[in-house]
């Protein structure tokens, strides 16, 4: 198909598409004529999963060249996608370890212990170490309790989403081969949408909450 047919189907303008692979984030058609490529159906895909992590995800340029970077090695296992998408999340580091910093460390080590969770690499842990830490900064101690009970919705939401990953990957006949592209592209997707979701909902829910806690 022509970039024109890519745009319809996808429902992504052209200049954009153009952006896109000027950028690298989208690979380059085949060549057919000046100025001219057909794309297929690979293509078309790339550039929904883009389209998806850029506009939905709210990532950066960089961190979707990551993300995509991780899909495209396939030596890169599927639970090592998960943690690059939440490392293309963050697009920071955090602060330097103090005392503070080393013991929230220690406290969130042992909740991951109970859980039996062992995220890899350490950009989550490192993440909710900082939460942590700054929770201590402003005296919230009230944060520590409930931990568990974070842990506890988190687990049911990533079950959600496996089941919804697992539902798209039989309707669309996908081979489970962890090296085939379209699954590795659903993983990602499925991760980010997810994420977004899960954001949105909570903010939803807080706000009737405390409505209700004021109205009382």
């Amino acid at each position: 198909m022509r970039i024109g047919e890519l745009s319809r189907q996808s429902g992504i303008v052209v200049p954009t598409i153009k952006y896109y692979l000027r950028t690298g984030l989208l690979p380059p058609g085949v060549p057919r004529a000046r100025n001219q490529a057909d794309y297929g159906p690979g293509h078309l895909r790339r550039l929904n999963v883009v389209d998806a992590l850029l506009r939905v995800g709210g990532m950066s340029v960089p961190g979707v060249h990551a993300v995509l970077a991780a899909v495209d090695d396939t030596a890169t296992s599927p639970a090592d996608l998960i943690t690059a998408v939440e490392e293309a999340f963050s697009g920071r580091h955090p602060r330097g370890v103090d005392e503070r910093y080393a013991a929230a460390g220690a406290r969130v080590g042992a909740t991951l212990d109970r859980q039996g969770w062992h995220p890899p690499g350490t950009a989550l842990r490192e993440r909710l170490t900082e939460v942590c830490a700054v929770a201590d900064v402003l005296d919230l101690a009230e944060l520590w309790p409930v931990l568990d009970r974070y842990a506890a919705t988190a687990t049911e939401a990533a079950g959600d989403d496996l089941a919804v990953l697992w539902a798209y990957a039989t309707r669309k006949q996908l081979d489970r081969n962890p090296a085939d592209p379209a699954l590795r592209e659903a993983v990602v997707v499925v991760a980010v949408l997810g994420a977004v979701v899960q954001s949105v909902m909570t903010g939803i829910a807080r706000h009737e909450a405390l409505r209700q806690l004021l109205a009382e």
